[in-house]
């Protein structure tokens, strides 16, 4: 998941010196408070995405008149060892799953074998009783 370093201090500090309280910068952007203090806080918390976080990030630093430049740093990526580690993790999965769902179809495939086997020896046991 991208994550978008910024320093979030600026905000804060842009804030209370136009003297707003989060309620107030909430209001005037239409966004919750939660927002307001997750933006300041640099948390992932009321946003659906960390695109959308960028959006609102943009939007509260035009309004608190600060070039998004001066506070924005950009993007980092997770580790290319983490994304392996969790591929390497869904492989594992994706196999073991695989392994089930093939135990679990020779289970039912054998079931019916043995169920054909038994509705048709009760018709042989009684042509040979009839045969005797």
């Amino acid at each position: 998941m991208e994550k978008y370093i910024y320093h979030n201090k600026k905000l804060i500090n842009k804030r209370k010196k136009w003297r707003l309280s989060i309620g107030d910068a909430a209001k005037a952007l239409t966004l919750s408070t939660t927002q307001i203090k997750s933006l300041e806080n640099n948390l992932d918390i009321g946003f659906a995405s960390p695109k959308y976080k960028l959006i609102l990030l943009k939007r509260y630093a035009k309004f608190l008149d600060i070039k998004l430049d001066d506070s924005y740093r950009g993007k980092t990526q997770i580790n290319f060892k983490e994304k392996e580690d969790e591929l390497a993790l869904q492989d594992n999965n994706s196999a073991l799953h695989n392994k089930v769902n093939y135990s679990v179809l020779a289970i039912i495939i054998f079931g019916f074998i043995i169920y054909l086997f038994d509705a048709d020896l009760p018709k042989v046991k009684r042509s040979n009783t009839r045969l005797k």
